[in-house]
């Protein structure tokens, strides 16, 4: 036995003081710290003991009898050594071939038995209750990562075993921390005010701007010898190394690249590729310096998987796997023999992101949120919020005309319901299984459309009726491309919706109507690539955002003409007022502050109706705005996040 090894039921058993079947019970039901090497279980005497002490099961009974050392002890004979044969030379060619036989079986078992990512402890390190920002990096001593305090972003810091959080204060505007490299002290930050790269030395505070070739760049990493650098900008990936002849390296990519990630040799870089119109991802892999590009295969089951970090040793990759607006961590076995294999490491409430890995062990540091929230409305001072639903975890609201009832979906599990403004006369309309978003009634109130999504990765979003009081769905348009959010003409005959990808660039986005009397599909003309719009309630105007979400355009229906009403850096979720005579919006700045305007529908110019920075969405954050029944703006108010560390392993499950 090796030291500190515990091998076979037999001696695990004796170990913790039970019988065998005892032992064998726990390990199924109380996830007992066993592993297995082929058909051989062993454990780790430290493993066991800290599994016994945190169970609290009382002092383990040694099972073993004690004979006192005396004369008048019966001496217990030991049996002689059994003589020994020679093996003759067929049996002996025979053994080893069953030998090598039982090591394959063993092998080929290792990569198809069951396996699970096991969290061992998961340990909260803050609770400074912000609004958190990724990349998390760490030295090992430290975590490092992005808050938003008041309308600024800042810096911050914990250590590794939990405390206080460290704000530091940098010379620029909106600091993002974009990677770190351990062996010069330094982290990798970005002024997001001015996309401009520099090295910053915590200790010492020094300051240097990192000149970045080529086009902008929406991440940057550190290689972990702090020589050279990975950009991820619209038009794919650059590799630069500042202050050398090496001309930078450059590797397209068809999407747009997420965070890039090198594992800690420097010779392999990974990054997802994001169709957020199509809310599909893939993985790219590079083997530097080869610039071809390796497509790995997805590792889960979900379209959507991003934001990777390796272990030190190369053997797991840490990920996240999107579902809707939840996101969870999981870990793939690169090491793998056949191909890498992934497991969930938490499926718990939470939603996450972020994850990084602390250097030299499994150790994953993470922002952590509780999937739930609540609704909230200003009165038009914006001075004091109030509770909408109370008791309900919905969003995505909408009234019916004459106020009586409202339609939502339910966060986190994703269905549509429909209630009394208060929240009572519950009514569930869209079955579990899909995916549905953005419930709008009828002018008549008889029925309500929304988008959704069935299981599946190939499944695409469709547009569902249901009627008002219930029934069965209606898929008015079953074939075709992704359909977006369904908005009802004035006089109920159409639904108006939104490509949700182009395949000949999303700037040539598109409107449609669908006729629900003889299913005719048409295109509106647009200016310029348009998509998510809006019908006014007295069916009057049309409102959409530009392909860039950087615009906002109204129809006038009477006319057909369209005209540009606003423009901002980004703008998302145009709502109608209850009387059709204005349009809220959300604008979100590069510096992380929030605001909802207001604009007229056929002219003035937009009007900031509530500074989301200075109101309790500062600290928590929010994944939606509307507006009620009396012209309030609402909004979805989420979790404050903080920084957990979670210790795993990597466990034998059971088929």
């Amino acid at each position: 036995m090796a030291e500190g090894r515990v091998d076979g039921w037999k001696e695990i058993a004796s170990h913790l003081g039970v019988d065998r079947r005892t032992a064998q019970r726990w390990e199924l039901n109380d996830d007992l710290p066993v592993s297995r090497e082929g058909s051989k279980v062993f454990a780790y005497a430290a493993e066991l003991d800290r599994w016994r002490a945190a169970r609290v099961v009382g002092p383990a009974i040694e099972n073993t009898q004690v004979v006192e050392n005396s004369d008048a002890a019966e001496a217990v004979p030991v049996p002689a050594p059994s003589a020994t044969r020679a093996v003759p030379g067929r049996l002996f060619f025979f053994s080893i071939f069953g030998v090598a036989g039982f090591l394959a079986l063993g092998a080929w078992a290792w990569n198809v038995w069951p396996r699970e990512a096991q969290v061992l402890d998961c340990t909260q390190l803050t609770r400074d209750g912000r609004h958190k920002f990724g990349p998390t990096v760490t030295d090992g001593k430290r975590i490092f990562f992005g808050e938003a305090i008041g309308r600024k972003l800042a810096v911050a810091s914990v250590a590794v075993t939990g405390g206080p959080v460290t704000v530091w204060d940098l010379p620029m505007e909106s600091p993002a921390v974009m990677g770190i490299s351990a062996s010069r002290g330094s982290l990798l930050v970005e002024d997001s005010a001015t996309s401009r790269l520099f090295e910053w030395k915590p200790e010492s505070h020094g300051l240097r701007e990192i000149p970045v070739p080529g086009a902008p760049f929406h991440y940057a990493a550190w290689e972990p010898s702090g020589r050279r650098f990975a950009a991820s900008g619209p038009d794919g990936l650059t590799i630069f190394e500042p202050g050398s002849h090496v001309a930078p390296l450059k590797l397209r990519l068809q999407g747009v690249a997420g965070p890039p990630c090198w594992d800690a040799a420097g010779h392999r870089l990974r990054a997802a590729v994001i169709d957020f119109k199509a809310g599909t991802s893939s993985w790219s892999e590079y083997n530097i310096p080869d610039s071809t590009p390796h497509l790995l295969p997805h590792l889960s089951r979900q379209p959507i998987e991003s934001s990777g970090s390796w272990t030190s040793d190369g053997r797991f990759f840490v990920f996240l796997v999107h579902s809707a607006f939840q996101s969870q961590i999981w870990v793939s076995d690169e090491g793998a023999a056949i191909q890498p294999r992934a497991y969930p490491l938490t499926k718990d409430a939470r939603t996450w992101h972020s994850p990084s890995v602390a250097p030299g062990a499994y150790t994953v540091f993470a922002v952590g949120a509780q999937s739930q929230g609540a609704l909230v409305s200003w009165p038009h001072s914006g001075s004091v919020s109030r509770r909408v639903l109370p008791g309900i975890a919905g969003y995505e609201l909408d009234y019916s005309r004459d106020g009586s009832a409202v339609a939502w979906a339910r966060f986190p599990d994703h269905t549509i319901w429909r209630s009394k403004p208060d929240g009572s006369d519950l009514h569930q309309l869209s079955p579990a299984g899909i995916e549905a978003h953005q419930p709008h009634w009828s002018p008549d109130g008889t029925r309500i459309a929304f988008m959704g999504k069935r299981a599946g990765r190939d499944a695409r979003w469709r547009i569902y009726i249901v009627p008002s009081p219930g029934g069965s769905l209606d898929e008015p348009r079953p074939d075709g491309d992704d359909q977006g959010v369904p908005t009802w003409s004035g006089d109920g005959h159409s639904l108006i919706f939104g490509d949700l990808k182009a395949p000949a660039g999303f700037e040539h986005a598109s409107i449609h109507e669908l006729d629900l009397r003889t299913f005719a599909l048409s295109t509106i003309p647009t200016p310029v690539g348009l998509w998510t719009p809006r019908m006014s309630p007295d069916g009057r105007y049309l409102a959409a955002i530009g392909y860039d979400s950087r615009s906002l355009y109204v129809r006038d229906n009477r006319s057909g003409i369209w005209r540009k009403r606003a423009g901002f850096q980004f703008l998302e979720e145009p709502a109608w007022s209850p009387d059709s005579a204005w349009i809220q919006f959300v604008v979100r700045y590069p510096t992380g502050q929030v605001s909802l305007f207001r604009i007229d529908a056929a002219q003035g110019p937009a009007r900031e109706a509530v500074d989301l920075s200075a109101s309790e969405f500062e600290q928590a954050g929010a994944t939606w705005f509307g507006i009620g029944p009396d012209g309030s703006p609402v909004g979805f108010r989420g979790i404050a996040e903080e920084i957990y560390s979670l210790n795993w392993r990597l466990r034998i499950g059971h088929l």
